[in-house]
C-alpha cells in the first residue's frame, strides 16, 4: 500500500514541471531590482524615465538576455514597464486622454502575463513566484484606474497572485511585503488583518536575500511600526534602510512625516494633505 501511494505521489509532481530561472536570469532580476533603489534617490520623472530607457536598452542588446526563457523576458518586462508607469502617471496627472490610454496599456499588461501564466499552467509547468508576484502588482497598481466594483473584485484576485508566489517561496522577500501591504489596506470585513500586515513585514524583513529586498522591506516594515506606535524601533529600522540608500527621497519623506507625527502610509492615502509638512 505504501509503495503505492509512493507512486501516485511521485507520479503528480512530476506531472507539474517548475524550472528554477538559471542563475544569470536570476541575477538580471535582482539588478533590475537594486536598479530600482538606486532610482530612489531622483524625484523627477523625466529623469528617472530616461535613465529606465537606457537601462532596457542596456538590458535588451546584451547577449545573455537573448538565452533568457520567455518567461524571464516578460518577468523583465512587466518590472520595466511598471516602474515607466509609476514616473508617467505623475506627469497625466490631470490629462484625461492620457489616463484613458495608460489604462488600456496596462490591461493589455495584465491580459498578457495572465496568458502567459494560463498557458504555462495548461502546459504543467508551474509559473515562476517571480511571474505571480509581477501579476500582483500590475493589478495592485491599475486598481487606481479602476471602478469601485472593479477594485474590489480585482482587489481579491492580488492576493492570489501573492500567495501563489509564497505557496512557492516561503522567504520571497518583495511577496511577502506586497501581501502584508494588502492586509492593512483592505477593510478587515473583507479579509484585511493589521497583525497579519505586521507578522507578513517582518518576515520580509527577516527574508532577505539582497539589498534591495532589505531596503524595499524595511522601509515599509518601519512605517508599519510607526502605526503601531513603536516610534523607537521605527527609526532604528529606517536608519538601517538609510544605510542602504543613503540619499533615498522616500527615507527623506518618512523621516519628515515622522518627526512631524505621520506615518507615511497615512500620507500615502491623502497626500495633498500633508504637501506642507514636506515643503517646510
Amino acid at each position: 500500500m505504501k509503495r503505492i501511494f509512493l507512486t501516485i505521489f511521485f507520479v503528480i509532481l512530476s506531472v507539474f514541471i517548475y524550472a528554477e530561472p538559471s542563475s544569470n536570469e536570476e541575477k538580471a532580476i535582482n539588478h533590475f531590482n537594486d536598479f530600482r533603489m538606486e532610482l530612489e534617490q531622483f524625484s523627477e520623472p523625466n529623469l528617472i524615465l530616461e535613465k529606465i530607457s537606457n537601462y532596457e536598452q542596456n538590458l535588451y542588446s546584451q547577449k545573455e538576455f537573448q538565452d533568457f526563457s520567455s518567461e524571464t523576458k516578460l518577468i523583465l518586462e512587466n518590472m520595466i514597464f511598471l516602474e515607466k508607469v509609476k514616473n508617467q502617471v505623475k506627469l497625466i496627472e490631470n490629462d484625461k486622454t492620457a489616463k484613458k490610454a495608460l489604462k488600456e496599456k496596462f490591461s493589455l499588461q495584465i491580459d498578457k502575463t495572465a496568458k502567459t501564466i494560463l498557458d504555462l499552467q495548461n502546459s504543467n509547468k508551474i509559473p515562476s513566484k517571480w511571474l505571480f508576484t509581477n501579476q500582483g502588482d500590475l493589478i495592485s497598481f491599475s486598481l487606481q484606474f479602476a471602478t469601485l466594483s472593479q477594485a474590489i473584485k480585482s482587489g481579491l484576485e492580488v492576493k492570489t497572485y501573492y500567495e501563489q508566489a509564497i505557496n512557492q517561496d516561503a522567504t520571497m522577500s518583495f511577496a511577502l511585503v506586497n501581501l502584508g501591504m494588502w492586509y492593512f489596506y483592505v477593510p478587515s470585513i473583507a479579509g484585511g488583518d493589521k497583525e497579519k500586515t505586521y507578522q507578513y513585514l517582518k518576515k520580509a524583513v527577516d527574508s532577505a536575500k539582497t539589498l534591495s529586498e532589505e531596503y524595499f522591506s524595511k522601509i515599509i516594515y518601519s512605517q508599519i511600526l510607526f502605526e503601531r506606535e513603536n516610534f523607537q524601533e521605527a527609526m532604528k529600522v529606517l536608519q538601517e534602510a538609510k544605510k542602504i540608500c543613503p540619499n533615498s527621497i522616500a527615507i527623506q519623506t518618512m523621516e519628515k512625516l515622522n518627526n512631524a507625527e505621520i506615518s507615511w502610509i497615512e500620507y500615502s492615502t491623502n497626500p495633498k494633505k500633508y504637501e506642507k509638512i514636506l515643503k517646510d
